[in-house]
């Protein structure tokens, strides 16, 4: 377990067991020698050494420590705040420090730091420090529980745990970049697009709502129905509303971290896009997420689908997989009328498996290059149709 250096257990002259030895052989002496003077003083030492040590045992009962986080999702470049508040909840006072550690990443510095706190408690008090952190780059950081040492009020003797505090994820999101518009082929069978269309699919399920009279028999949702004891109906995405697929292939980003970067930035960006356009968007990536985190998620317009893409943006990890084939070909359903975006370092095998891959559905693909050598290179490969560089999707200011 990494200690901080302000957690060393402090000198004390009861902690020497010479000392000791030389207090117990003077009362051994004064007492022969009927000196009370010396025997009062090596019994008050003795005494005051063991009610030290018990107090401290004692310390670091009924104190509750918490660890307070005011931001647990957040882009790269924006602040939060990383606080410790402990409450000595019993009669006895007591000298508490904490300690946690804080990684680089987390703080934005070039070192890891120590979020410290030192109080004396008195009875059913309470203290709190906290820090301002600012993460400089994406990713998942796992903040652990924090480091507790309670002792006697003299400083005398401490005893160290750790809190029972379960870690905290903090997700750090692709900084925000703006990019210019990235065009999508529609297929629109009525001429208003969108949440206006009459007509809905009923694969496309995204909630649940009570039953408005004159809807369909076949809009009802049994299961749900059941569960809130009255009757619910199923909210579908419109038939003919515009999709999107975004891929995202790892495949030689290892070699590349700075472009990999790049890449979801630009993702995040575009996803924000088609957000803004009502556009149904979903997500896949053969990357190895970190944590709890998926490779694919389906194609919706629900309003939570926008934080769920940020989310495997901020876990993915150039890493490979599988390919990306065998995660769409596995039970990732593709509905009609879809337009894919893909994203790539280079053009490789798996890249030329994944066009075929949609060529053969029909599925009109736009590839989008990190590397410039093969993002001038347009390939002609039944639904794709054009071939773009990812710098020039970046603006100056961005870059």
């Amino acid at each position: 377990m990494d200690i901080s250096p302000r957690l060393e257990p402090p000198p004390s002259i009861f902690l020497v067991p010479m000392v000791q030895g030389i207090l117990l052989l003077l009362l051994f002496c004064a007492l022969v020698f009927r000196v009370d003077e010396l025997t009062l003083f090596c019994l008050v030492l003795l005494v005051l050494g063991a009610g030290c040590s018990l107090w401290s045992r004692a310390s670091l009962k009924a104190v509750h420590c918490s660890l307070l986080v005011d931001r647990q999702r957040l882009f790269a470049g924006e602040h939060f705040s990383i606080g410790i508040r402990c409450r000595n909840a019993k009669l006895l006072p007591i000298l508490l420090k904490t300690d946690l550690r804080l990684s680089a990443a987390v703080t934005g510095s070039d070192a890891d730091q120590w979020l410290h706190g030192e109080s004396g408690l008195l009875w059913f008090r309470s203290f709190a420090t906290k820090r301002e952190c600012c993460p400089g780059s994406r990713g998942v950081y796992t903040l652990d529980a924090p480091l507790l040492r309670g002792g006697d009020l003299f400083g005398f003797f401490s005893k160290e745990t750790r809190a029972p505090e379960d870690p905290r994820e903090i997700l750090v999101f692709p900084r925000r970049i703006d990019i210019p518009p990235l065009p999508l082929p529609r297929r629109d069978f009525f001429e208003h697009p969108g949440a206006r269309s009459p007509v809905v699919d009923p694969l496309l399920l995204f909630g649940t709502r009570d039953y408005q009279q004159g809807q369909p028999a076949r809009a009802i949702h049994w299961k749900a129905s059941a569960r809130h004891l009255h009757m619910q109906e199923k909210l579908c995405e419109p038939a003919e509303q515009a999709k999107a697929l975004i891929l995202l292939d790892v495949h030689h980003f290892h070699r590349a971290p700075q472009e990999f970067e790049r890449c979801l930035e630009v993702i995040a960006a575009f996803a924000r896009q088609l957000e803004h356009q009502g556009i149904a968007t979903g997500f896949v990536t053969n990357g190895t997420p970190a944590g709890r985190g998926r490779q694919g998620l389906p194609i919706s317009g629900s309003p939570s689908q926008p934080g769920a893409l940020l989310e495997m943006l901020a876990r993915v990890t150039p890493r490979k997989g599988d390919h990306l084939v065998h995660i769409l070909a596995a039970g990732y359903r593709i509905p009609w009328g879809v337009s894919s975006v893909l994203f790539v370092h280079e053009r490789s095998e798996p890249t030329v498996e994944a066009e075929g891959f949609l060529q053969h559905r029909n599925i009109p693909l736009q590839v989008v290059h990190s590397s410039a050598e093969t993002a001038g290179r347009n390939h002609r490969a039944g639904g794709i149709t054009s071939s773009l560089y990812l710098g020039d999707l970046i603006s100056g200011e961005a870059r």
